[in-house]
């Protein structure tokens, strides 16, 4: 069975929203594998490395177990343009280390940045992150991603973010977009335009 992986943002500030990376992952390795023993991620990680400047990807790679902890520079992929993919079979439920299937639509962008991915008429994510649209003064996420996300779920707890089940066609009558994801804090995404989102 594939592994599963934990990314956590990592800083001077400490680690970054390790209650929903603990949550998802315990959950995860329960209906995976039937793994009861719950896992404190705070206590686990808790020997900090000297960080540079700047942020560093903690990624944690687990199945029953957390099997390996390693740490990465991190350096963000400019996003500022979006491909519409349709794909009706795509399964990314839990956070794998295996993103084969992720991977192959992410080829087909064309001269996009990156993708958003239709599932059976439902907007869901893009290739990497929740995606989120302001929409009269609201910041609206799909009801229904592929992957319930850590920043995601901390962000709607928040109220900062709203669930809608969304198609294509509600996208048209958006203002901006914007990526979620554990590596980066919501205000510090960059905004995407509509008219950068192609095959609408």
């Amino acid at each position: 069975m594939c592994r599963l992986l934990e990314t956590i943002r990592y800083s001077r500030d400490g680690y970054d929203n390790l209650f929903y990376h603990t949550q998802r992952m315990n959950t995860s390795r329960q209906q995976l594998y039937g793994a009861d023993n719950v896992l404190d991620l705070e206590q686990m990680l808790e020997k900090k490395p000297l960080v540079p400047d700047g942020i560093v990807k903690c990624r944690v790679v687990l199945s029953q177990t957390i099997e390996k902890v390693e740490y990465i520079p991190y350096f963000p992929r400019p996003v500022r343009s979006l491909q519409i993919i349709y794909d009706d079979t795509i399964e990314y439920r839990f956070k794998y280390e295996n993103r084969e299937q992720l991977q192959k639509l992410f080829l087909q962008r064309k001269s996009s940045d990156d993708i958003i991915i239709v599932k059976q008429g439902q907007v869901t994510d893009t290739s990497f992150s929740n995606i989120a649209f302001l929409y009269k003064g609201k910041w609206i996420t799909p009801a229904a991603p592929l992957l319930f996300g850590t920043r995601r779920a901390q962000l709607i707890d928040e109220a900062i973010l709203e669930e809608e089940e969304m198609t294509v066609l509600f996208i048209r009558k958006c203002e901006k977009a914007r990526l979620i994801n554990s590596m980066f804090r919501f205000y510090e995404s960059p905004e995407i335009g509509i008219s950068q989102i192609m095959g609408l």
